[in-house]
Formats: C-alpha cells, structure tokens, sequence
C-alpha cells in the first residue's frame, strides 16, 4: 500500500509521540548512547511528505533502531523480498581473536568448519560491526551477536536488501588450505510461523519474533541435512553427543526459550529428563 503524504507525517508524529511521552528509558538511553531521536524525528516528520515510501520506512526505521532498546521497533509491511545465503555463521574465537566459523551449510562449495575470513574483501569482522549498526539492541555485544545471527539472512521488514548480488567469501578449510568462493543471495519467502507462540506471550515476554521466526526457518531448511535438529520436537534446541579426548560428553544447545508450554518443553517432548535423548 502506498501511503499519502499526510499519512507519512501521521505516522512520523505518532512515533514521535510515542517515544517523547512513553518511552520510559528514553533519556536513559540518550545518557548512554548519545542519541536523542526525539528532535531527529521530529526532522523526519516535517520532511515526510516530500520522501518516497521507501525512503521513509528506511529513516523511519533507522531512527527507531538509534533508540537502542531491542523491544522497540520500527516495523511495517514491506514490497521488497527477503534475502538469504545457504549457510549459517557463528562467532567463535582463536587465539583470543574474533573467528567466525560455518556452522551449517548446504553449499558444497562451503564446508562446515570452515573460517570465514574476509567477506567480498572486507574482513568479515568489519562487516559485522556495519551490520550490526542497523540493530536496535542495547549495547555492543548484543548487537554484535544479533548481527552474526543475521548475517546469511535478511529480513525485508527489518534490514535493506543486500547492496550485492554476490558475495565473495574468502574461506580456511578445515584442512587448513584456502578457498575463494562466489555465491548469489537467494531471494525467500519468510513468513510467520503461526502457533509457536500466542502474540500476546509474545509481546508481554518482548520476544524478538524475526529473530524467533529466522530460528524456525533454519530448522525447516537444515534439518533434513543434520539429525541433530530432527533429533527433538522443538527447533529452538541441539541435543547430541560429542567426543572429547575418547570421551563421550552430553551436548544440550538452547537457542531461546520462546516456548508457550515451559513444562513441555523440559519435561516431555523435548526430551531432557527421561527422554530418548536423555
């Protein structure tokens, strides 16, 4: 839906409002970050009509995220697809500097285990600091891992799509040697996943629900792939065993706990205690 002008500014001004008179934390967060929306958006709100849509919702969106509280966002229904890469990254480290390790991946091109070290030439840890500068969370480190998280795949409603159509990945094998792979983003569709959660426990327990929505996806594209995730009812958990040294060890990941039935999730079809994964 296109809006009007005057529908932009009603918009800008009830955002305004919103963070001026309610936003409890808001000169809390300006202290930290050093960052008042309240006068940025007013800006907004008075050049709101001459802006394109898109151009709106981008600023719109920009600002909120300068807010700096990961429960506050700017959302709304965008035209644009959604973007992902057939592998997920994870932030690790080695030697005491930052790694960023495939975890997981279709492409037979990328191996899981494999480093990632540069990023279309960019030292991938750079592109995540620039990613994660787009994410409205409260302080460095969540931002960071948010970022990572996000990497591979970017949501219409919440990141711009990707400035590239490749990406060029300079890769450490696990063997050691190196590779240079090209790949293309993938256009997908990401739509909610209906029934994890009822919108109000959602809301009420502030549940990052694209975070929570990236999550289901990822198990319903890579659990046909790894038994790990196929191993347990719920996608949000890793149940295995890993070797160490010759010895066996329990392994249990909680990726978030945005479960509706707690005592279902621990005690029966999770498995944890009493259960075939136990």
């Amino acid at each position: 839906m296109v809006l009007s002008p005057r529908e932009r500014e009603a918009i800008a001004s009830n955002v305004l409002s919103i963070i001026h008179e309610l936003f409890v934390h808001r000169r809390m967060k300006t202290v930290l970050h050093g960052i008042d929306v309240v006068p940025l958006l007013d800006s907004l709100r008075r050049r709101a009509a001459k802006l394109s849509d898109v151009d709106f919702h981008r600023a719109m969106r920009s600002l909120v995220y300068n807010v700096r509280d990961r429960h506050t966002r700017y959302s709304y229904a965008s035209t644009s697809p959604s973007y992902s890469l057939p592998f997920v990254v994870e932030r690790g480290f080695e030697a005491g500097s930052p790694a960023y390790l495939v975890t997981k991946s279709t492409h037979p091109d990328i191996k899981v285990g494999s480093i990632i070290e540069r990023w279309n030439n960019v030292p991938v840890e750079l592109v995540v600091r620039e990613l994660a500068e787009d994410i409205g969370a409260s302080n460095d480190s969540a931002r960071r891992a948010l970022a990572v998280r996000f990497l591979t795949a970017r949501r219409a409603d919440r990141f711009d799509p990707p400035a590239e159509q490749a990406v060029n990945l300079d890769l450490r094998l696990p063997n050691s040697s190196s590779s240079v792979v090209e790949i293309s983003w993938s256009v997908v569709a990401v739509a909610p996943m209906s029934g994890v959660m009822p919108v109000s426990t959602m809301t009420g327990q502030g549940v990052d629900a694209d975070l929570l929505d990236s999550n289901r996806q990822l198990f319903e594209v890579f659990s046909p792939r790894f038994k790990e995730f196929a191993a347990t009812s719920y996608p949000n958990i890793d149940v295995r065993t890993v070797q160490h040294n010759g010895v066996d060890f329990g392994y249990l990941r909680v990726f978030d706990f945005s479960v509706e039935d707690a005592d279902d999730f621990t005690l029966n079809r999770a498995g944890l205690i009493g259960g075939s994964n136990s």
